[in-house]
């Protein structure tokens, strides 16, 4: 009766493997047959431009073991947008965790933005490790969410960190403060002509793409001058 119990949890454990991987299969030949209908350009990992872009971004240097999936990129001449699968190991043994996210990262040289990270307030307890390390990366030994006092709503819903307390300021205004009161999850980061979105815990679908790559595009245009 004793051996049945492993024999079970490893059949268990087969079993699931098997299905997560069929699963992934079908996800990813539905975004092989999206990206074709809509003319985006598909492969496996960043290009060599678009990857140098993502290492100015303080996520890219977390974990370890990084891992880019499914690259899907449309290009207008002007925007550039590529989005990917992203994941990252923390810890090691038992204590190991697979950090997953989806990106979009833009690129329009018409962003002329000053480094900065932007998320939702609520979700700062639960990202902790990225938030944790994004001082490092953003010039500050502890990471200061700037507040505005005469946006009061903006400051409760976000938490704004930056290289530079100053020109973040000046750069997120009155009008971009507003226009992203209309994106309460967003979580993003800038720096110079591109722009990250990020979504944690959540893996490209081919429903939900287009909704994801409106909703960058969105971002885009209102850090535009």
């Amino acid at each position: 009766m004793g051996i049945l119990i492993p024999i079970t949890i490893m059949a268990a454990l087969g079993i699931a493997y098997w299905w997560a991987t069929v699963h992934d299969k079908k996800r990813r030949e539905k975004l092989i047959e999206l990206a074709q209908s809509l003319g985006l350009q598909i492969s496996w990992e960043l290009s060599p431009s678009d990857a140098e872009r993502f290492r100015r971004f303080a996520i890219s240097k977390l974990g370890h073991t990084q891992n880019v999936k499914t690259v899907l990129c449309a290009d207008s001449g002007e925007t550039r947008m590529v989005v990917f699968d992203y994941e990252y190991i923390k810890g090691h043994g038992k204590h190991r965790i697979c950090r997953i996210f989806s990106m979009v990262l833009c690129t329009d040289s018409r962003l002329r933005s000053p480094k900065l990270s932007l998320e939702p307030e609520a979700w700062h307890s639960l990202l902790a490790d990225l938030t944790a390390s994004i001082g490092s990366h953003l010039g500050l030994t502890v990471p200061h969410d700037i507040d505005f006092s005469e946006a009061p709503d903006f400051s409760s819903a976000f938490r704004l960190c930056a290289t530079d307390e100053k020109l973040a300021r000046e750069f997120m205004n009155e009008s971009r403060r507003q226009a992203l009161m209309a994106h309460p999850q967003i979580r993003l980061e800038i720096d110079g002509d591109a722009l990250l979105v990020m979504r944690p815990h959540f893996r490209l679908t081919a429903e939900s793409i287009r909704d994801y790559m409106a909703e960058a595009l969105a971002a885009t245009q209102i850090m535009f001058d």
